[in-house]
């Protein structure tokens, strides 16, 4: 799509005439201009450098961001807060693959027809889908659902999240029993394999809106450690831990 942009000029000779246009074609800017003087307003640059951002700069800053995870201390303070170590220790993607975690990150402004959402639906055989909204004026039983969430548990299959808006915190185990904090934003796609203990948290906005994505008819079924003996834990360690 090409965007034309055509100023004020400044007062021309009769036999001239003196013309400036700018077009800008997805970020680059062309210029063309005939006899006289070159005029560009403060508008025209402004102009541009929107449909520049629009087109490239902003989306390649969204789809570098990267999950940020790391290993928590022992404080009982509130559990909203980062619970971070001192010096911070952070846990890599690299690390939470190795623990079946697995992460994409999208652009949660155009869930509805994403196509790259939905091919990974696709590919995962995700067929099942629902939005939750997490917030005191919006989720019936807010307190207690917080609590249970909170709860160090497992599940038969995989939990998979993508937040739509807000933050949150998910909370694993390693190998070694360390929790490690993994902080959820906008745009987050997370798997959590089936069998490894886990937790969620809102931080201390309070707020998070989240997409729940499940192959089939949706399980909820919890487990609350001690789990040890189950066949999915000693599935997870086999194939991951």
């Amino acid at each position: 799509r090409h965007l034309v942009c055509r100023k004020a000029r400044r007062r021309r000779r009769r036999s001239s005439s003196s013309r400036f246009f700018i077009v800008c074609y997805r970020g680059v800017a062309f210029y063309r201009w005939s006899r006289g003087t070159l005029c560009l307003t403060l508008v025209s640059l402004v102009d541009c450098w929107i449909e520049y951002c629009v087109h490239f700069w902003r989306p390649a800053v969204i789809l570098s961001m990267d999950l940020e995870g790391w290993y928590m201390d022992s404080s009982d303070e509130d559990k909203r807060k980062p619970h971070r170590l001192n010096p911070n220790q952070p846990a890599s993607l690299d690390v939470l693959a190795k623990l079946g975690v697995f992460y994409r990150k999208l652009n949660a402004d155009f869930y509805e027809t994403d196509p790259e959402l939905e091919q990974i639906r696709k590919d995962q055989g995700y067929s099942y889908m629902d939005i939750i909204t997490i917030h005191k004026d919006t989720l019936p039983g807010y307190e207690e659902k917080l609590k249970m969430f909170f709860e160090e548990h497992l599940h038969l299959d995989d939990e998979i999240r993508y937040i739509l808006d807000g933050r949150a915190y998910f909370d694993v185990r390693d190998k070694e029993d360390r929790w490690i904090r993994i902080a959820m934003k906008k745009g987050d796609l997370i798997t959590l394999p089936a069998g490894i203990y886990h937790r969620f948290t809102l931080d201390e906005t309070n707020y998070t809106k989240a997409m729940r994505l499940f192959v089939g008819e949706p399980v909820w079924k919890a487990y609350n450690r001690p789990a040890d003996d189950m066949d999915i834990r000693t599935n997870l360690f086999h194939v991951y831990i």
